[in-house]
């Protein structure tokens, strides 16, 4: 499971999480909305990007009049790729 952002300042001691000092709490909230950002601009980049292909063929077996039928799924490369990390850094 990836971390929270608490986890991550932790671990990485950026700051001791639970302090009172105004500053690093300003960094941790604008660290929540930049990742919420790029979380929300990447799932719509993968809605608006997502490709179907055929993935299958529904075989009809012995029934010889019934012609196979085309199994559809997402192409998951077309998701993977919607979002480059560049536009993160």
């Amino acid at each position: 499971m990836i971390q929270t952002a608490e986890e991550f300042f932790e671990e990485n001691k950026i700051i001791p999480f639970h302090t009172d000092n105004f500053q690093y709490n300003e960094i941790y909230n604008i660290m929540i909305e930049f990742a919420k950002m790029h979380v929300e601009a990447a799932l719509k980049a993968a809605d608006n990007n997502a490709q179907v292909d055929i993935v299958d063929w529904n075989d009809p077996g012995f029934n010889l009049t019934e012609p196979a039928t085309p199994i559809y799924g997402v192409d998951n490369k077309s998701i993977l790729s919607a979002y480059p990390l560049t536009n993160i850094i």
